[in-house]
């Protein structure tokens, strides 16, 4: 039998599993944001290379070989996302649209702006009349058919309107203006949504709306904290790209959009992060879903893997300032930074008590930048925990660069968390489930900040499998053994539009309608709603079987994975009722789509007498009630 170890019992993090959100595969903007207008402030960036002999090594050998990396170029794309036809267009701060007689501006989102039948829509926009006399028409088309009642507006003076469209078939359509008439007009912004999108701002025009499907499916995962804004975002292809999250708040209208790193690889080339989902909105989808802000802040470098260190370094006072500045926004009853989040409609602080500084870099320029921040940070806000660092890479003991990182940091400073990313094959993480078991715990415990089963770089990435998912099941067992080092994880990367996939591994694939939970999403929402507070050793396991036993005051959770193409058995001493939740596929290669879910969880009520029976390539969770065991619960000594 195997056997529970209970005077071996260690606590485990009440924190472990949490969600990493950043604006890669159009997670944002065509995600997130439930503005289905694409480029609705009429400013889209793209960014290009400049070709020359570095970017052809890069190219033919990738960047990381070389001292010199990209340099980009970047160019304003004002009417990129919407069609037109006018007698001419001029270009000013917005652009102009000359009407003579006719003419129509059109936009048709991200694939088609999807619209649900019976479903009601608001539509806001804004433009100057520069003498245009005549009659504007908006509608929702497909093919030149209406798919809405039309909206006339006669009285074209300069103001911001506000209507409501109800939608009369589910369809993707295209958003029309229509004109008849003479003369100028400039649009400030357009906005359309769907009104059963969440409204996080409350006073609109201070706050954007998130698509209520994909916040639901967070939601399901009951995440301890939110990890935002990024990843690579964070630093930017070079400073003038950096996250900078003054730019992301107050007014819609007023915040400073900005090309997206990701960019690079959409399929035009242009992404543009347009804020509609910023710094204000992320903490307040962490409040919502009940779970603790983490934002992680540039450190005065750009991206390491995109750009030469001399080129993208900086002093770190003005960063430094905006990390206090962001404190102060967050947590303070008084002060600028304050008002402008009270001015915003949020007049309670926000629970903020991480940050990470930094996302992805290494070095001795790092280490001195991350120096200066924390003790800045600590002088003003002594209490607060602070995230550091390793570049891209875990404590596997091969990683040169993690390991010299580690030896600037450890022991010169307190309560740090270290951040550790990886994304690796299913094989590599089968092989290394006992990644954490021989940490020495007098270091500074782990932020597993982004890790996932699914190949070693961009290029060698698929979508997600059930073997990846089986994987990172058996990776989540030794997670839950090591909870009392490992502090707190978060898979990455979390959503994707599908269609515009930078990488294709992700919790969660949506279209414009529909969201597709993939089996690594069901394997996170099985570990994550289903943990305790105590850790429970267990010996005599099987070599197939991966095993977690966790406990809090009300339930025992037994977590166990067989990665055998055999079916096995195993024994503890639990008797008693309990709910079975489990995963079962044998095609390694099996996907959710849009149109077939191949594997998804299996719930059931079942008395357990003991022995627990493992189908081949299966994973399971078994919630035993404290109070139904009660002595029934035999724990072997």
């Amino acid at each position: 039998m195997t056997q529970c170890l209970t005077e071996q019992e260690k606590p485990i993090s009440d924190r472990l599993y949490g969600i990493f959100l950043e604006d890669i595969n159009c997670a944002a903007d065509g995600g997130l944001n439930a503005d289905l207008v694409r480029n609705p402030f009429f400013y889209a960036l793209s960014q290009t290379p400049v070709r020359d002999k570095n970017y052809v090594l890069h190219r033919l050998f990738h960047a990381n070989k070389h001292k010199k990396r990209i340099r980009y170029t970047e160019t304003n794309h004002p009417l990129y996302g919407w069609e037109y036809s006018v007698e001419d267009v001029k270009y000013g701060e917005k652009p102009i649209f000359v009407i003579d007689e006719k003419g129509f501006l059109a936009n048709n989102g991200f694939d088609g702006i999807a619209v649900v039948s019976g479903h009601t829509y608001t539509l806001t926009f804004s433009f100057l009349s520069r003498r245009f006399e005549g009659v504007i028409s908006v509608g929702l088309y497909k093919d030149n058919k209406l798919l809405c009642e039309k909206i006339d507006i006669s009285d074209c003076t300069e103001k911001e309107y506000s209507f409501s469209l109800i939608a009369r078939k589910t369809e993707t359509a295209s958003l029309r203006f229509s004109f008849e008439g003479s003369g100028e007009i400039s649009f400030s912004f357009i906005r359309f949504y769907d009104n059963e999108s969440i409204d996080f701002g409350g006073q609109n025009p201070y706050g954007g709306r998130m698509r209520k499907d994909l916040v639901e499916a967070l939601k399901e995962l009951r995440p301890s904290f939110m990890r935002f804004p990024g990843g690579c975002i964070v630093e930017g292809y070079s400073l003038q790209n950096a996250y900078r999250w003054k730019d992301t708040i107050g007014r819609l209208s007023d915040r400073k959009a900005k090309c997206n790193l990701w960019g690079e690889r959409e399929r035009d080339g242009i992404l543009t992060q347009s804020y509609e989902i910023g710094f204000y909105e992320y903490f307040l989808l962490a409040e919502y879903l009940g779970a603790s802000p983490v934002p992680i802040l540039n450190a005065g470098l750009a991206c390491q893997a995109r750009t030469t260190l001399e080129e993208n370094f900086a002093f770190p006072e003005t960063y430094c300032r905006d990390i206090l500045d962001l404190i102060e926004y967050a947590t303070a009853e008084n002060g600028y930074w304050a008002t402008k989040r009270k001015e915003s409609g949020h007049e309670k602080p926000f629970p903020l008590k991480t940050i990470g500084i930094g996302n992805e870099n290494w070095g001795e320029k790092y280490y001195q930048n991350f120096s200066y921040i924390y003790e800045k940070v600590r002088e003003k806000y002594p209490d607060m925990e602070i995230i550091f660092t390793n570049g891209f890479g875990c404590s596997d003991g091969n990683d040169k660069r993690y390991i010299e990182n580690r030896k600037r940091f450890d022991g010169k400073f307190r309560n740090l968390l270290s951040d550790d990313h990886f994304y690796r094959t299913p094989e590599w993480v089968f092989e290394h489930t006992t990644l954490y078991d021989s940490y020495d715990r007098t270091r500074y415990p782990v932020y597993l900040g982004e890790y996932a089963a699914n190949g070693l770089s961009v290029k060698a990435t698929q979508h997600n499998s059930y073997l990846s998912a089986l994987s990172e099941a058996a990776f989540l067992t030794g997670l839950e053994r090591n909870g009392d080092v490992v502090v707190m994880a978060s898979y990455a990367p979390l959503f994707s539009r599908i269609g515009h996939e930078q990488w294709k591994h992700n919790l969660l694939n949506f279209d414009g309608f529909s969201v597709v939970k993939t089996m690594n999403y069901y394997v996170q929402f099985l570990f994550s709603r289903n943990v305790g507070t105590t850790y429970i050793p267990c010996k005599n396991v099987k070599k197939d079987i991966y095993l977690s036993v966790t406990r809090d005051r009300n339930f025992y959770y037994v977590k166990a994975v067989n990665v055998s193409r055999t079916e096995q058995r195993f024994s503890l001493p639990f008797d008693g009722t309990t709910a079975h939740s489990f995963l079962s596929c044998t095609n390694d290669n099996a996907i959710n789509t849009l149109f077939h879910e191949t594997v998804f969880p299996q719930n059931e009520e079942i008395y357990c007498d003991g022995t627990f029976l493992l189908p081949p390539r299966s994973i399971h969770v078994w919630k035993f009630s404290a109070d139904t065991s009660g002595e029934n619960f035999l724990l072997d000594k």
